[in-house]
This record gives structure tokens, sequence and C-alpha cells, in this order.
């Protein structure tokens, strides 16, 4: 709930809810509304294949469980058990570990083997914008985005002059320090 903005609208719209099932390791504002709380594990309970811009965009990690607990189970593991009992186990890995050998398929590797590694590095490609154009609708920078318009955004970013205030410097200053 205190995830996402507007937390007061948030829960309106949980309260309206018939059941709510949680998976989470802290007594927060959600879990006190559920009707049911699934124990989830922390990161030093589950394996985790990590690959994402917030880590790396060149490279993908092995997380490997410190700690096995019996009842903390991760999230990718309680969504896959859910869907085999739901009648829905075709449109889902059997656990994580599965999901893991799925999403490594492309490098050759099993997860088992892949923990081996640690981490894999994918090469990098400077300049790809010559090749490739950048990733715009045209392929160009864009300073005016349409796509932008058709939502009722701002399409471009608005001229502001800077105040002079801003641009005088100290009597003797030739540059502003940064921080």
């Amino acid at each position: 709930m205190i995830s996402y903005s507007n937390a007061n609208r948030v829960k309106e719209a949980l309260e309206k809810l018939e059941f709510i099932a949680v998976s989470d390791l802290f007594m927060t504002p959600t879990v006190r509304m559920g009707d049911i709380v699934l124990p989830a594990s922390s990161w030093l309970e589950r394996d985790n294949l990590i690959s994402s811009f917030q880590v790396s965009p060149t490279y993908t990690i092995a997380q490997q469980k410190s700690v096995e607990l019996p009842e903390a189970r991760s999230d990718v593991d309680i969504v896959c058990d859910l869907a085999r009992r739901l009648g829905l186990a075709e449109h889902f890995w059997n656990d994580s570990g599965e999901l893991y050998d799925f999403l490594l398929g492309p490098t050759g590797l099993t997860f088992q083997e892949f923990k081996e590694k640690k981490r894999i590095f994918s090469p990098l490609v400077y300049r790809q914008f010559e090749k490739n154009g950048f990733n715009t609708p045209s392929g160009k920078v864009e300073l005016y985005s349409p796509s932008w318009k058709r939502t009722d955004a701002t399409p471009s970013p608005p001229m502001r002059r800077p105040s002079r205030a801003l641009l005088a410097l100290p009597a003797g200053r030739r540059s502003i320090p940064i921080f």
C-alpha cells in the first residue's frame, strides 16, 4: 500500500477487495489488511537471477542463498505454486529454478552451471546509435516528442531563462565549486 503514490486511494481500493493475499517479510500496512500472509524469503534465503539496468546493463549475476528456511519461499516459487493450484500451471514454470534455466537458455547454461560462474558479461557496444539510431519512434534524438503529446504530456521541455542571480559569480571567482 505504501509503495505506490496516493496511499489513501490505494487503501480505499484494497478495502473493496473480497480477499487479499500478501507475501512479505515485515508487518506493513498491507500485511495488516491481508486475509492471509505468506512468508516471503529475504535475499539471503533464495537463489535469484539478477539482470537489471538497476544493477548493470552489461552483466547478469547469480545470487545464491546463504541459508534455507523451509517456511520462507521466493516470490517466484509462490506464484508458480499458486498457478498450479489454480489450474494455470501450463502458463508458468514449475519453480524458480526452471524459470532461471529458461531465462539463461540463450547462454547455453543451466542455473546450476551459472551459479558456479557467478556472473556473465555481455560485450560492451559503444556508439550503437550510429548503427541502430536512438530508441525513439524516429530513431533520432527527439527534442519534441509527438508520442508524449498524444498522452497530453508536455511534448518538449519548457524553456526557462535562468535568473541573473544564478548567472552572476561572486567578485573574483571564475568558476562555481561542484560538490
